[in-house]
């Protein structure tokens, strides 16, 4: 049995450089997902004549972009983290996915705000009756 607790310590020690990239990694890939679902969300109904977002207030849609903006910032912020964290350590065998987690994890939260950003400027409530 002791066996056994040793093997789960050893699995999940967060101070360990490889498991800290790997976590940036898989933390950034879901912030990509997140933003790519706000993309859809925010470019829906886009009127690029008129450079207006028209969306009806009572569907929810504002909460929704706050979710998916929020959600993936959140996992951006820890994948770059992680990635920055786990970055040149001699013990590190994945490199790789260090910058990988770093550099997609600042992009995704780029771009999540720009999205957040663009639909604030360009939403127009239309309330259909």
């Amino acid at each position: 049995m002791a066996r056994s607790r040793s093997r789960s310590r050893s699995r999940l020690n967060f101070r360990d450089s490889q498991l800290q990239a790997r976590l940036g990694l898989v933390s950034s890939a879901a912030a990509t997902v997140f933003v790519l679902l706000l993309t859809f969300v925010v470019l829906q109904n886009f009127n690029a004549e008129e450079k207006t977002i028209a969306f009806n207030p009572k569907t929810g849609r504002n909460v929704v972009v706050l979710f998916g903006t929020g959600a993936s910032a959140f996992f951006a912020a820890i994948g770059f983290i992680l990635g920055a964290k786990s970055l040149g350590h001699k013990r590190n065998a994945r490199q790789r996915e260090s910058w990988v987690g770093l550099l997609l994890g600042a992009a995704v939260m780029s771009a999540a705000i720009v999205l957040f950003l663009f639909f604030r400027m360009f939403a127009i409530p239309i309330i259909k009756s």
